[in-house]
């Protein structure tokens, strides 16, 4: 469909993130297949954050999930794909995957809301 992988490398994120520190940059998806790259530029820009739709948990790499639970914990938003990826099945599975209930509230609701008030929506 014309769609090139090399133009969804997080390189262009990294770069527009410093470019630009105070534009919050929220990184749509996994990243497959540059996850450490993408969990690299998170961690070292504090103007990013990742949102996680278009992704079953299950298949999320066994580095993307160490990282969710420990460093990447308030860096990371839920997201759905529905009609593909239902909320509901994405919760379970989300769950399956043995995260802390701390965690799952961060990753569900908690992220977005601080994140949102840090841009004045209350």
């Amino acid at each position: 469909m014309g769609i090139t992988l090399e133009s969804c490398h997080p390189r262009y994120v990294d770069r527009i993130a410093a470019k630009y520190p105070d534009l919050d940059v929220i990184a749509a998806r996994v990243a497959w297949p540059w996850q450490s790259e993408m969990i690299a530029i998170a961690l070292h820009k504090a103007n990013v954050r990742m949102e996680l739709h278009g992704w079953s948990p299950r298949y999320f790499s066994e580095e993307l999930k160490r990282e969710i639970g420990k460093r990447l914990r308030k860096r990371v938003l839920f997201g759905a794909d529905y009609p593909m990826l239902g909320h509901d099945r994405l919760v379970d599975e989300w769950t399956q995957q043995g995260f802390s209930s701390d965690v799952l509230d961060d990753v569900f609701f908690g992220n977005a809301e601080t994140f949102l008030s840090s841009i004045g929506v209350d």
